[in-house]
């Protein structure tokens, strides 16, 4: 959610941000007041679902005309998520600042051989690097949180600048390029700076927490390595909050708002899939299924309701003894349509079980029954036998 007031002359705009339930409970968010008189002002904050925010606007001094009036602007943005970068440093992936999500990793362990500077553990680190597109320098807020917009304590280094990326995760995979920057405090949002200061922590291994780097350059490459103390799964945002550089955002490669999976289960395909970000945007799903990748069907057209983002869908009509494939196609309100990776579902595994016997003339017998009888299987197939007699 972003908070921007117009600057009207003679003004010195003031910004609040509180949480509560109502005026005689507030919970103070955050107080702007960065620029002087005719300076717009804005806060930009994630929300947490479910909870109400008052936004208050003022006039720095009581000296203002009372007649002044401006614009305040309230908007909202439903952030991209990235692919998640990698648990080591050759698998890195692109970042920068801007409305993107990118994910952080639980339940895994940092690699050995970097320096790791001020962060004396690595809990579930995440690799990602930039890419400078604008030279100079750059202030930039790392923040972590949960998928309800809880605060997540979030720690980092940073190393560079180098060339490319073969080149710096080879020198600081082996301790040999040292971090440039890092943070090792409790909060969830930590301050990565280049060409100004940033990290904290300057007493500690080699004295490179809290540092002022050079400005940037163009196409000079920084690495960063975030970890998630908490273990818990969520996102990390990159933003700019100051400086005249910036980030290549052009190579930040985009995941799939939808997780979709699929599997087999009590004699039915289960198809699955959690959806990041776009609640109120999307209208509904079309589940399609096909036996051989080109041809398509409906299965089931799913409405969504702007609240739910884990969604389960059974297929029984699915083609036994064959891969079974699937794709999600997801719509917003403008009519645009999506589409989600195929998955498949192998079905030819499937253990064929008995339904019924019958006999020549169609009716069902038992495994008494004297002479021919047909046996029909759960896949469709019969088999022709001739009990013996007596």
């Amino acid at each position: 959610m972003t908070v921007l007031s117009a600057a009207p002359t003679g003004w010195d705009a003031e910004i609040v941000v509180y949480s509560g339930a109502s005026c005689a409970s507030l919970t103070n968010v955050d107080c702007i007041d960065n620029g002087g008189s005719g300076t717009a002002e804005s806060y930009q904050f994630t929300p947490a679902n479910g909870t109400r925010y008052y936004i208050y606007v003022a006039h720095y001094s009581t000296s203002g005309s009372s007649s002044n009036t401006g614009v305040v602007n309230v908007g909202r943005t439903c952030p991209e998520v990235a692919v998640a970068g990698g648990q080591v440093c050759s698998a890195a992936t692109p970042f920068c600042s801007g409305s993107y999500l990118f994910p952080n990793v639980t339940g895994t362990t940092a690699q050995s051989g970097p320096d790791y500077a001020c962060l004396y553990s690595q809990p579930s680190p995440v690799w990602y690097y930039m890419e400078i597109s604008t030279a100079g320098s750059m202030i930039m807020n790392i923040s972590q949180s949960d998928g309800s917009g809880n605060g997540l304590d979030v720690d980092f280094a940073l190393w560079g600048p180098f060339t490319n990326t073969t080149t710096a995760c080879s020198q600081i995979s082996s301790g040999t390029a040292l971090p440039i920057q890092s943070s090792y405090s409790a909060s969830s949002v930590e301050t990565m700076a280049i060409g100004a200061t940033g990290g904290s922590n300057s007493i500690c291994s080699h004295g490179n927490g809290q540092t002022t780097p050079p400005s940037a350059a163009v196409g000079q490459i920084y690495v960063a390595m975030i970890t998630n103390y908490a273990d818990d799964p969520g996102f990390i945002t990159f933003s700019q909050t100051g400086g005249t550089g910036a980030a290549n955002c052009a190579i930040v490669v985009l995941s799939s708002p939808i997780n979709f999976s699929g599997e087999f289960e009590n004699n039915k395909n289960v198809l699955s899939w959690e959806l990041f970000g776009e609640l109120e945007n999307i209208t509904h799903f079309n589940l399609l299924s096909s036996i051989d990748g080109e041809k398509w069907q409906l299965v089931k057209k799913i409405v969504q309701d702007g609240t739910t983002s884990n969604f389960e869908v059974t297929d029984e009509r699915f083609v036994k003894n064959k891969i079974n494939y699937y794709k999600l196609q997801s719509f917003n309100k403008d009519g645009v349509g999506e589409e989600s990776d195929i998955i498949s579902i192998d079905n030819r595994t499937e253990i064929p079980t008995l339904i019924k016997r019958v006999n020549l003339m169609g009716q069902e017998v038992d495994d008494q029954y004297p002479g021919l009888v047909i046996y029909i299987y759960s896949d469709g197939s019969t088999v022709k036998q001739i009990n013996n007699t007596k």
